[in-house]
């Protein structure tokens, strides 16, 4: 369902035929992965789940802004604050 959702939002053109061909694409899809990538279905509406998930997104979010910051902060500085170079390293595998 979440796939043929996906599938209509991105891709939406009101044609009856590549409607149903999405639906059953994806039905089909979700038949064969499904025991795949979730062992325990039920376990997905489990509160303790959402909750560490509300946790994990803001944090993830600002360490993303926080790299883009970063990025963005070394490549529009003059003087360009990196020490790019070549590292060589002796090891006994030569």
């Amino acid at each position: 369902m979440v796939a043929f959702a996906i599938w209509a939002m991105f891709t939406w053109v009101p044609d009856r035929q590549e409607i149903i061909a999405g639906a059953i694409i994806s039905a089909g899809l979700a038949l064969f992965f499904g025991e795949i990538f979730v062992i325990h279905p039920r376990k997905v509406f489990n509160p303790k789940r959402w909750a560490y998930f509300f946790y994990y997104v803001p944090i993830f979010i600002y360490y993303v802004l926080k790299a883009n910051i970063d990025v963005a902060y070394r490549v529009i500085h003059p003087l360009l604050p990196i020490n790019p170079g070549i590292v060589k390293i002796k090891c006994a595998l030569d």
